[in-house]
């Protein structure tokens, strides 16, 4: 099996730094995603004062990161930053659709510029197919990559498997987890039945397939029920 594991920049309480210190040792986890939800001149800062050190650590660690939902100054100055050491980046739609084919224009450009790959994520299905629409039109050969959050799916009342069926092909990264009690980034366990009809998709997947959970409990917790079932053991 192809696929690389990925955990979030934050699993126990701490800096990016100090998380991805912490996994250091851990031979099963192969990349980390860098979380930057926010960025303002605190972040900026905390950030840039550990970066040198981050950039250390790339022969270890495959790096990916999250992007803001920001706007193209900012992203731009991220970008900018990291991608000398970061593989790919991920994104959320606009929350306002009518700002999707001016934001489709903006990632084309970035990814031209730094030649690094911008994933899409599915915050919901309506905003993810506005921003295709708009960049397939821009670039009608090109498709752009995928992140599969699996818990924004459940949320919306969509199997995995179902998003797969239809986008399988463009999914280059796979946020893993599970949503119950209203909750997403909730660990996947025996009751994740929404998972099995996944595993041939996981079999044969290429990409990073990462538990986005915040706690290293859950990630272990979900790790180990992960690798029971890839071993063709279904509860």
């Amino acid at each position: 099996m192809n696929y690389r594991i990925s955990v979030p920049s934050y699993v126990i309480p701490g800096t990016w730094l100090e998380n991805i210190r912490f996994l250091k040792n851990r031979s099963d986890i192969h990349a980390v995603e860098l979380l930057l939800f926010l960025w303002n001149e605190t972040i900026r800062s905390e950030f840039l004062s550990e970066l040198e050190a981050i950039k250390q650590l790339k022969n270890r660690f495959i790096f990916t990161l999250h992007l803001p939902e920001s706007d193209y100054a900012i992203l731009t100055e991220i970008i900018e930053l990291t991608h000398t050491f970061v593989s790919s980046y991920c994104v959320h739609p606009p929350p306002d659709s009518t700002e999707s084919c001016t934001f489709a224009a903006s990632l084309a450009t970035l990814e031209q510029q730094f030649q690094r790959p911008i994933v899409l994520e599915n915050t919901t299905m309506s905003k993810l197919e506005r921003l295709l629409d708009c960049y397939l039109d821009m670039k009608p050969s090109i498709h752009p990559g995928l992140c599969m959050d699996t818990a924004h799916l459940l949320k919306e009342g969509i199997a995995p498997i179902d998003f797969i069926a239809q986008y399988g092909q463009f999914i280059k990264t796979i946020h893993l987890n599970d949503f119950r009690g209203n909750k997403e980034h909730k660990p996947i366990s025996f009751q994740s039945d929404w998972l099995i009809p996944c595993i041939p998709f996981f079999k044969q997947f290429s990409g990073i397939i990462e538990f986005e959970l915040f706690s290293i409990n859950e990630i272990d917790i979900s790790l180990n029920y992960f690798n029971y079932i890839m071993k063709g053991n279904i509860i």
